[in-house]
């Protein structure tokens, strides 16, 4: 992993002495889903099912941001490498709201920023579009978690911190998410629609460190890992 963010910042830096190196910079608004697993999709296990309720796919547009400086260095006149950095955050806002007033209500709400090195390979079509496929390495440099318990009892208990030491995005021994996107070139301007994975584990010890213990909805939901998706929409200039 730190070998692959030094390699993501000299080539970041020393583009000055590149010709043919390409520098971008974009920003804009996306829609996270957050999803339990407990191994990929293709090992037979799949998704695990939320003993929860609602979902946590909650987060839109008006939520969550993102950002990336991306640097393009030519292969062939068709093919590009890409690398770069970015910022970008997922979350969820999610209730379990119960019938029996003994036991009150349950809320859950997590915000996460990544900062994710991109390792892309881009297509560029007739100079007028740029097609990216590849993976991007994320590291969760923040996350808030606020929850309560049995709310509107006796036994309501409610906590928020910070809980970014427990994540780890190597999961599977991997830090990769698989990233798409479809990029306008306008002039030096660019409109971007990209979509994002990835996956990121909780550390056990946060089971005996969290307050609420055994009444969290993350815990009981996200626990050992999760994924997320997300789709962003991003406009940008190209500034070299």
């Amino acid at each position: 992993m730190k070998a692959i963010i030094t390699i993501a910042f000299v080539l970041l830096f020393q583009v000055s002495g590149i010709s043919q190196t390409k520098v971008y910079f974009s920003a804009g608004r996306s829609v996270s889903s957050i999803l339990s697993i407990e191994d990929f999709y293709v090992f037979g296990k799949g998704s695990r099912v939320f003993t929860t309720e609602n979902g946590y796919d909650t987060k839109g547009f008006s939520d969550l941001w993102t950002g990336e400086l991306h640097v393009e260095t030519p292969f062939n006149k068709v093919i590009n490498g890409v690398t770069g950095i970015s910022f970008f955050q997922v979350g969820y806002d999610n209730s379990q709201l119960n019938d029996d007033p003994t036991v009150g209500d349950f809320y859950s709400k997590l915000d996460v920023t990544y900062l994710g090195i991109p390792l892309l390979l881009r297509a560029n079509i007739a100079n007028a579009i740029h097609l990216d496929m590849g993976f991007v390495a994320s590291i969760p440099i923040s996350a808030k978690l606020k929850e309560t318990r049995n709310s509107g009892t006796n036994f309501e208990q409610s906590h928020t911190g910070s809980i970014t030491s427990s994540l780890n995005s190597n999961y599977l021994d991997t830090p990769f998410g698989g990233y798409l996107a479809f990029t306008l070139l306008i002039n030096r301007y660019t409109l971007t629609a990209s979509w994002q994975t990835g996956a990121t584990k909780v550390d056990k010890k946060l089971l005996d460190t969290w307050p609420l213990g055994n009444g969290s909805m993350f815990l009981t939901d996200m626990y050992p890992s999760f994924s997320y998706e997300i789709i962003y929409l991003k406009l940008g200039i190209r500034l070299k």
